[in-house]
């Protein structure tokens, strides 16, 4: 035996030993038997391919597995499969046709492609991120920016720097360079943010922005001049911020706090004269928002005890600084569920700035929104979304799912259309004119709506059913938070614990970097 086949036998015999795992090319025949296999329609014999197929780290192993992931209607786990496989390539030919294929194709071929790029963790792999970071799709170059951010990859700070100062850039992938920055957590993400600061709008990129800083600093700051002043004195020291705090699909948030880093229905920071409107102690500050509202028969049940909520603000400006903010509740004259819907509905409302769009879905049995799309927050349109809100009423089943799909899918002026299931991940052509923050409201459990899975929504109190719905209810809307980077706000009715499904809106708004209250 050589010595450079006694070390290779070694350096494997060690691999085995420390729980390492040796990949080398699939024999002809074993080869043949896994390109059997993942041809087969059984979703089980598939994946017993695919793990054959990832143990050989060879280009023609990559290739297999690119193919399986264009198939229509891949079993999900079958495509999570592949995906692992293809994120185990270390073979550096394998890695080159892996990167060629990541380069063009249908956007959730190659989003799947991007994922596997990242968890081989590749210094090619890095720097075709960068790459495909400066896409012209702006779906691939999300998924880019994401995986980029997961592998804390320094080197891509200045592409992603630029892809946060665009503003003619959708505002998903704006979105994801500053979370991406906030993962990356590094002193050189710290002054892009704060460029993107001084040239943001109120709405949801500069309220990810100022997320993203706080999860950096773990500071908070009036004005993008107070933060250069306070940078330019501590750049040089490390960064002490909490971090992004998400984990999970999409991410979650676990810090407790709302936009900025604030907690829910606190005072401003200090300087902050940006107050604005809140619904149900959350702070709104999203241009483009739809409020859905659970009007199931439930809803009429009364309020036995007075609801948490704590005020806004006082006015920070104007002629009356220090006054209480206008169209306040009594909330200890409530005296039914639907009751407290209208009135905090109502007054969020009529709160609304000029500049937003925003829409009403209702919800019970079926699912019917105010008006088609996103409309102006006009006086004239919050005058007759207030007579709608005033006179509907509570009767059916709880149809969460369908809800939230019509929020995902809602866009400027425009039905959905017919995107259902996984197409709903598919962008629509106004893909920067769509909903970016939901609030969603209930005080139940999904009792009725699609089947997931082979799973129905909960019926004749059956707990197990029920939790396996709520567990394929978030996958499917994992899914759609992976493109549309919707900020999903929750808020549970209820006289005592477990009345609606917390743990659904605590989940719905962790994946989505929201905030879930329980007033």
């Amino acid at each position: 035996m050589s010595t450079r086949t006694r070390t290779a036998t070694l350096f494997a015999t060690l691999l085995v030993l420390l729980g390492g795992e040796v990949l080398a090319d699939l024999s002809n025949e074993d080869f043949d038997k896994a390109k059997k296999l993942v041809a087969s329609s059984d979703a089980a014999q598939q994946k017993e391919g695919v793990r054959m197929l990832g143990q050989a780290n060879s280009r023609r192993a990559v290739d297999l597995l690119v193919r399986l992931l264009t198939v229509p209607n891949l079993d999900s786990g079958v495509e999570d499969a592949a995906i692992d496989a293809l994120g185990k390539t270390t073979d550096e030919e394998a890695l080159d046709l892996l990167v060629q294929k990541a380069a063009s194709g249908p956007w959730n071929v190659r989003a799947a492609l991007i994922s596997a790029l990242a968890r081989t963790g590749s210094e090619k792999a890095q720097d075709a991120l960068i790459r495909y970071a400066e896409a012209t799709d702006p779906i691939v170059r999300t998924f880019a920016i994401d995986a980029l951010g997961e592998m804390k990859c320094v080197k891509a700070i200045p592409s992603i720097a630029k892809t946060l100062n665009g503003a003619s850039t959708p505002w998903q992938v704006r979105v994801s360079a500053a979370q991406a920055l906030a993962r990356i957590f590094h002193n050189d993400c710290v002054d892009p943010l704060i460029q993107a600061l001084k040239k943001c709008e109120e709405g949801r990129v500069k309220e990810e922005i100022e997320s993203s800083l706080f999860a950096l600093t773990g500071k908070q700051m009036p004005t993008p001049a107070v933060w250069e002043s306070w940078w330019s004195a501590n750049k040089g020291l490390p960064l002490t911020g909490p971090g992004l705090a998400r984990d999970g699909q999409g991410g979650e948030r676990k810090d407790g706090r709302d936009d900025g880093g604030q907690v829910v229905g606190a005072p401003p920071g200090e300087g902050d004269t940006t107050a604005g409107p809140t619904y149900y102690g959350i702070r709104i500050r999203s241009k483009r928002l739809v409020f859905v509202i659970d009007i199931s028969g439930s809803m009429q049940e009364a309020i036995t005890r007075t609801p948490n909520i704590q005020a806004p603000p006082p006015v920070a400006s104007g002629a009356n600084p220090g006054a209480p903010q206008p169209n306040q509740v009594d909330y200890s004259k409530i005296k039914t569920k639907v009751e407290l819907a209208k009135f905090e509905l109502i007054r969020a409302i009529r709160s609304l700035p000029q500049d937003a769009h925003f829409n009403v879905i209702f919800y019970s049995t079926e699912v019917s929104e105010w008006k088609q799309g996103l409309v102006p927050a006009t006086d004239g349109n919050k005058a007759d979304a207030i007579k709608k809100v005033e006179s509907f009423a509570a009767d059916g089943l709880t149809n969460i799912y369908g809800a939230l799909e019509k929020a995902f899918m809602m866009h400027s002026g425009q039905e959905p259309g017919n995107d259902q299931g996984k197409e709903m991940t598919v962008a629509p052509a106004d893909y920067k004119q769509g909903v970016d923050t939901i609030f969603f409201l209930t005080d139940g459990w999904p009792t009725t709506g699609k089947t997931l899975n082979g799973i129905t929504p909960m019926n004749s109190g059956n707990m197990q059913n029920a939790f396996a719905y709520r567990d394929e209810l978030l996958k499917v809307v994992g899914e759609w938070l992976q493109i549309r980077k919707i900020k999903v706000n929750t808020i549970g009715i209820s006289n005592s614990p477990g009345e609606h499904d917390g743990e659904l809106l605590r989940k719905l708004a962790e994946m989505s970097g929201g905030t879930y209250v329980a007033p």
